[in-house]
């Protein structure tokens, strides 16, 4: 019996990251103005993450080429958009199911204050973009407090 209820709860959580995902799908689909999404545009997953010296953005573009993608920083915005192309020899009508998604893409990240977007760099290989912003040097010190003799 416990094997059971352990089977249903792991569906549960399961079937509440999969709806998490799908929510967070539409926020970010939400956050994108009328005039920057074109018709029947897709989001790449991504992961975003820190270490102590760069922000680190993998994101998965299978079947995209390199020359189909673009970077763009603009302001404190990181800017990626591109295009995955149909397969050669296939259009629309020919496809008896189509599960992946085809045509433009576009995500659109808020830089945090310590990002350095001029040395932003980029790598691509087997369908993954790796995004590197290495973050600025922090110019703080600690002012020592001297006693002063009034």
């Amino acid at each position: 019996m416990p094997l059971f209820r352990w089977t249903t709860f792991q569906d549960l959580l399961t079937l509440q990251e999969r709806m998490n995902r799908i929510l967070e799908e539409a926020i970010r689909r939400g956050h994108l103005s009328s005039e920057d999404r074109e018709p029947g545009q897709w989001i790449p997953s991504c992961d975003m993450f820190e270490t102590g010296d760069a922000i680190h953005l993998n994101i998965e573009l299978p079947g995209v080429g390199r020359p189909d993608i673009e970077l763009q920083v603009v302001g404190d915005r990181l800017i990626i958009r591109g295009a995955r192309p149909l397969p050669e020899n296939a259009s629309k009508e020919a496809f008896l199911r189509m599960e992946r998604t085809y045509g433009p893409f576009r995500r659109d990240f808020q830089l945090p204050s310590e990002a350095d977007p001029e040395n932003t760099s980029a790598e691509f290989e087997d369908g993954v973009l790796v995004v590197r912003i290495p973050k600025l040097r922090s110019s703080s010190r600690t002012v020592p407090v001297v006693r002063s003799d009034r």
